[in-house]
């Protein structure tokens, strides 16, 4: 039980990290965009919202597929 909440932990602390990371890498390509190319940066500015939602999506999807695997192979 105490490897389960151990594993679990690890888990959302590594998840966290990459989001952080990810906000942390937009931030400094919108920056450094701006500065080169407000226009292109804007357009990368619109579809944020997306990186955003399909980051948060992303585990979600990544647990249907491995139960999907595990499903499938146990037919």
């Amino acid at each position: 039980m105490a490897e389960a909440a151990n594993l679990t932990s690890n888990i959302a602390g590594i998840h966290f990290g990459r989001l952080l990371e990810g906000a942390g890498l937009m931030t400094i390509a919108l920056t450094v965009g701006f500065g080169i190319s407000w226009k292109m940066a804007l357009v990368t500015l619109a579809f944020f919202p997306l990186y955003l939602i399909l980051g948060f999506l992303q585990p979600v999807i990544s647990k249907l597929c491995i139960a999907a695997l595990w499903g499938a192979a146990d037919s």
